[in-house]
C-alpha cells in the first residue's frame, strides 16, 4: 500500500451519487431521514477495498460518503510508519476494519494485526472488510472486549452507530441495545 495513493472515488450510480450530494447539504433532521435509505456499498481508496453499510455506523457512513474513513490523516501516518515492516499490530475497537485492513495491507512479511472487537455485528463486518482484501493469514479477529481484568460485562449500543458502543452506561434515551460481551 501507498501512503500517498489517492483514495479512489467512491462508486459512481446517478442515484446514489445524488443521494450523497442530498445527504451532504442536508440539515441534520432530514439526515436522520436519510440515513434508512443510504446502501451499502464496496469502496475502495489507497489500494484497500472496504464493503460499508452507511445505515448503522458513523465510520462507514464517512467511508460511504467520502470514500476514505473520517480519520485518513492519523491513518496514513500510522501505515507510514510500518509499512514494508515487520509489524504486530493491535487494533482495539476495529469498529468494520477501517485501521485493521489497510495496516495488514501496509505491514512486511511475517506481520500480524489483531483487532479486537466486542460487537457481534461490527465482526461480521469485520470479518467481511479481512476477507475481501485476502488478509485472513495476517489478520486475528478476538471477539471480546479489553479491559483491566478479565470479565463478562454488558456491551451497550449507541442509537444509530454500531461503532460507538461502549461497557459505560450509555443515556437511557440514546441507547439501543446491549449484549453480553467476554473482557480480556
Amino acid at each position: 500500500m501507498n501512503a500517498q495513493s489517492p483514495h479512489s472515488p467512491v462508486m459512481s450510480d446517478p442515484s446514489v451519487d445524488a443521494l450523497r450530494a442530498a445527504f451532504r447539504t442536508a440539515d441534520k433532521p432530514t439526515r436522520r431521514k436519510l440515513v434508512p435509505l443510504l446502501p451499502p456499498a464496496e469502496i475502495a481508496f489507497a489500494g484497500v477495498r472496504m464493503f460499508v453499510d452507511p445505515r448503522d455506523n458513523y465510520t462507514e457512513r464517512r467511508i460511504w460518503l467520502d470514500g476514505q474513513p473520517p480519520e485518513m490523516d492519523s491513518l496514513m501516518a500510522l501505515v507510514e510508519r510500518i509499512e514494508g515492516r515487520r509489524a504486530l499490530v493491535l487494533d482495539v475497537g476495529a469498529n468494520c476494519g477501517a485501521f485493521t485492513v489497510p495496516l495488514a495491507l501496509a505491514a512486511g512479511d511475517g506481520s500480524r494485526v489483531i483487532a479486537f472487537e466486542p460487537n457481534p455485528v461490527m465482526i461480521g463486518r469485520l470479518g467481511h472488510n479481512v476477507a475481501l482484501n485476502g488478509l485472513g493469514d495476517v489478520v486475528r479477529i478476538e471477539g471480546c472486549a479489553l479491559g483491566q481484568a478479565a470479565c463478562e460485562a454488558m456491551l451497550n449500543f449507541k442509537r444509530g452507530n454500531y461503532g460507538q458502543a461502549s461497557l459505560m452506561p450509555i443515556r437511557p434515551r440514546q441507547r439501543t441495545g446491549a449484549h453480553w460481551c467476554r473482557c480480556a
